[in-house]
């Protein structure tokens, strides 16, 4: 993990390649490996292979919580069939406070920690697009290629009770919280990373 400040210890790192017997593997050497459900499709990514979601049934159980409950990054390369309303990622428990879960809507890349956090209108359909969201010592930030497009404060700790799921969320009644589009080298650490050391990870895929 060069470029990456020696503070901010890598949880977990998914790049989609040697996927077997349906477990999608963890190359940061903490064995977060994840359970695949459905039949979500290996297809050609920004870098190797991605994974690409379409229905309901299809997502990805890691089986415990990842992201931390204060300081934190979640890195991801998302190409998404439509931006109004599409949810990848979340350590999410209905109606729990501290619930998170991250999404595209209406464009904008979106956190929810308890409150939701908006970046401008900026993700179009079917491209690809490095999303990067930090928090580090009470400041939230969100990127978007490379640059800064949010900054906010905010301090409500993530919930530890709920297993990280990828492509979907569980929510009583409705089948539509959920991702229909592709996803690459999906990366978490345990502190906020610097808008140098993101770029250097938005260079290291788009350069490919």
């Amino acid at each position: 993990m060069m470029g990456i400040s020696t503070q901010a210890e890598l949880l977990g790192h998914w790049n989609f390649e040697n996927i077997k017997n349906g477990v999608l593997p963890d190359l940061s050497g903490k064995g977060n490996h994840g359970v695949i459900h459905g039949n979500p499709e290996i297809v050609d990514g920004i870098s190797g292979k991605a994974l690409r979601f379409s229905t309901n049934d299809d997502y990805v159980d890691f089986g415990k919580p990842i992201i931390p409950e204060d300081d934190f990054t979640v890195s991801a390369w998302i190409n998404c069939d439509s931006v109004e309303k599409q949810f990848f990622l979340g350590q999410y428990k209905y109606e729990a406070a501290g619930r998170l879960d991250l999404a595209i809507r209406e464009g904008r890349a979106r956190i929810q920690i308890e409150q939701i956090i908006d970046s401008p209108k900026l993700i179009e359909p079917r491209k690809w697009n490095h999303i990067v969201f930090t928090r580090k010592a009470g400041i939230l930030r969100i990127y978007l290629n490379s640059n800064m497009v949010m900054e906010k404060e905010h301090h409500t700790r993530v919930i530890r009770s709920a297993s990280l799921i990828l492509g979907k969320l569980f929510v009583p009644k409705r089948n539509d919280f959920r991702l229909c589009g592709m996803i690459d080298e999906l990366k978490i650490w345990d502190s906020g990373i610097s808008e140098s050391e993101i770029k250097n990870e938005f260079k290291a895929q788009a350069q490919d």
